[in-house]
C-alpha cells in the first residue's frame, strides 16, 4: 500500500487499466505507474492489434515504444507481435533501414529476418559501394 501511495496510485488510475482488461498485480500497477503506462496507452496499443500483458506494457515503455513506431512497421507491411515491436525497437529498426532492405532486393522478409539483417551489418557493408 505505501509503494502505490508513494507512487501516486489513484483508483482511478486502477480502474482505468481494468477497464482495458487489464487486472494487474499491486506491484504490476506501481511498475506501470513508475513508467507512466497510461489507459490510452493501453487502449492506443489495443486499437493497433496488440494485447500486451503488464510486464509488456512496462517494458514497451522502458525502450519508448510508441503507438506511432508500431504504427511505422505495420505501414511497411508487417503485423507485428508484442516481441517483434520490443525487437525492432532494442535493434534499431527503422522505416528507412526496411526501405533499404528492399532496394537491395530482400522481400518478404519477416522483422526477425530485418533484425537479423541489421544485427550483421549487411547492408552497411554496401555503404560507399556503387
Amino acid at each position: 500500500m505505501v509503494g502505490l501511495k508513494v507512487q501516486g496510485v489513484t483508483p482511478e488510475y486502477v480502474k482505468g487499466l481494468q477497464a482495458q482488461g487489464l487486472h494487474p498485480t499491486a506491484d504490476e500497477v506501481v511498475g506501470m505507474r513508475v513508467q507512466r503506462v497510461t489507459p490510452e496507452y493501453v487502449r492506443d496499443l489495443r486499437a493497433l492489434g496488440l494485447n500486451p500483458s503488464a510486464d509488456d506494457l512496462i517494458g514497451m515503455k522502458v525502450q519508448g515504444i510508441t503507438p506511432e513506431f508500431i504504427k511505422t512497421l505495420q505501414s511497411a507491411g508487417f503485423k507485428p507481435s508484442v516481441e517483434d515491436v520490443m525487437g525492432a525497437k532494442v535493434q534499431g529498426l527503422t522505416p528507412e533501414f526496411i526501405d533499404e532492405a528492399r532496394k537491395h532486393g530482400f522481400k518478404d522478409l519477416t522483422i526477425e529476418k530485418l533484425i537479423e539483417l541489421k544485427r550483421l551489418g549487411i547492408l552497411d557493408s554496401n555503404k560507399g559501394e556503387l
